[in-house]
């Protein structure tokens, strides 16, 4: 069953700041960041709760090179999956969390 993603507008700016950050520092390396969040989400979308459930009802899957985290909700009577962070692995992990 595939869902429709949807960002919340907080998660969209991180991974839009995060891809300038790496775009700015090496030219494609934004682009390899963006690839390997797209990977991870589309494993999101067909295996939804291949990820444990954490706090607030939240799941989180690694992106692979980067060190961030995609943190999502899955609400399945809407057929809806919100991303609710692309957080940095680096950063306090009680702001990963989005009530």
């Amino acid at each position: 069953m595939s869902f429709v993603i949807k960002f919340y507008r907080k998660a969209y700016r991180e991974y839009f700041e995060a891809y300038k950050w790496y775009e700015e520092r090496q030219p494609g390396l934004g682009d390899r960041f963006e690839n390997s969040v797209k990977k991870l989400i589309d494993a999101i979308d067909k295996h939804p709760l291949i990820f444990a459930n954490k706090a607030y009802d939240t799941r989180e899957g690694k992106t692979e090179d980067f060190p961030y985290l995609v943190v999502y909700k899955i609400y399945p009577k809407k057929n809806v999956i919100y991303i609710t962070s692309i957080f940095h692995t680096s950063r306090n992990p009680k702001k990963k969390y989005r009530k």
